[in-house]
């Protein structure tokens, strides 16, 4: 008896101890972190196993194109906002669109190609958008300091974030039509919208993260060069990111191409995503514990930085060898964990270097404008 309760007090403590962390405002940030990205990778890998059956790989490059053509525009938008509105708003909107998407994805795709089209390009832009407003939101209510210390949960979060939607899908596909499953998304993002709103309305912004003066969509524009101009940083990662999107589009096509060769029946093909996708989440897991942790503060931003690049090199050399399944899902590992697991954290710290209140502005122009321009590049020289 005395044994049992020497091994239940410290398990007690350390459950008690997660929900003390939890109810924090950290904690609270890296759940949110969690939700979001189960929410937009549950549909996005329902939209692609549907699009790749459908469409087929070929269709992909177009694809490219019209995601620059509905995402630049839709960008550049919310980049003349997003310093003016609370940013919790803004994230709200775009879970809001994706649960729309979703829904009416469910009920009225029928059986044409455009509708697949129309599905895939909607959850891919709104998965961009979303991620970005996140880190947004996330850089009004901790100090540099603090988005360092976290940096590492938050990519941990965003890892099990993945491998919870994509091994729902695999697990949900042998239960049900995958077509159906878009029913399961607004759910998803209905328990994410909930948590943002709690959590906004007992955390409180800090004061450095005050809006900006309200500006239109043309002085938005003008704005920007003369920041990249005033900051080179700004001008850099802009560079950074049309030369990292281009490679990774690249990387998608191929593991994509290789992946509707093997799985031409889109509900295997459906399953085999999920699986894969739970895997890549589970892989994120360990890039975040033994990588992007450790590194960062021993090697620093800029040293980081320069680890994507190199692994994308050498899966470029053995992509050019062979288009095996395993060199297929290796090009995933590339474009997926690596990038979202080691990339994203490390070049988010990055923005560090702009002035915050510019961050919102400068961010969504970014991940807005350089991301679609960089996946029309490779599009339009396949066509």
């Amino acid at each position: 008896m005395r044994s049992s309760v020497g091994i239940g007090e410290p398990a007690r403590a350390w459950v008690a101890g997660l929900v003390v962390k939890a109810r924090g405002r950290a904690g609270q940030f890296v759940i949110l972190a969690f939700l979001v990205i189960a929410a937009t990778s549950f549909p996005y890998v329902i939209s692609t196993s549907l699009f790749l059956a459908h469409a087929g790989a070929s269709a992909i490059p177009i694809y490219y194109m019209l995601f620059a053509v509905v995402a630049i525009p839709l960008s550049l938008g919310f980049s003349s906002i997003i310093d003016r509105w609370p940013r919790h708003y803004t994230l709200l909107g775009m879970l809001l669109l994706l649960a729309l998407v979703t829904m009416v994805g469910s009920i009225g795709i029928g059986d044409r190609v455009e509708g697949y089209y129309a599905l895939y390009l909607g959850v891919s832009v709104l998965e961009v958008l979303t991620t970005s407003v996140f880190f947004v939101l996330f850089a009004d209510y901790f100090t540099v300091t603090e988005a360092k210390r976290l940096s590492g949960a938050v990519a941990l979060a965003m890892a099990l974030g993945a491998l919870t939607g994509g091994g729902l899908v695999g697990a949900l596909t042998m239960v049900a039509d995958i077509q159906w499953l878009l029913f399961v998304s607004p759910l998803l993002v209905a328990v994410a919208a909930v948590l943002v709103l709690w959590i906004t309305r007992r955390q409180t912004p800090l004061d450095e993260a005050a809006s900006a003066p309200e500006v239109g969509l043309l002085e938005s524009l003008r704005d920007l060069p003369a920041m990249a101009k005033r900051y080179h940083i700004v001008g850099l990662m802009a560079l950074a990111v049309l030369l990292n999107i281009s490679l990774q589009c690249v990387m998608e096509y191929e593991a994509f191409s290789i992946y509707a060769k093997y799985y031409p029946d889109e509900n295997a093909l459906a399953s085999f995503l999920g699986i894969v996708y739970a895997g890549m989440g589970l892989l994120g897991v360990g890039l975040v514990f033994f990588v992007t942790n450790p590194l960062i503060p021993r090697l620093g931003v800029a040293q980081m930085n320069l680890v994507v690049p190199s692994v994308n090199v050498a899966t470029f050399s053995m992509l050019a060898i062979s288009s095996a399944l395993p060199l297929g899902v290796l090009a995933h590992v590339n474009y997926s964990p690596l990038e979202r697991n080691v990339g994203t954290p490390v070049f988010a710290l990055t923005y560090n270097a702009v002035p915050h209140r510019f961050i919102g502005r400068v961010r969504m122009a970014i991940d807005g404008v350089m991301y679609p321009i960089g996946n029309f590049r490779p599009a339009a020289q396949a066509h």
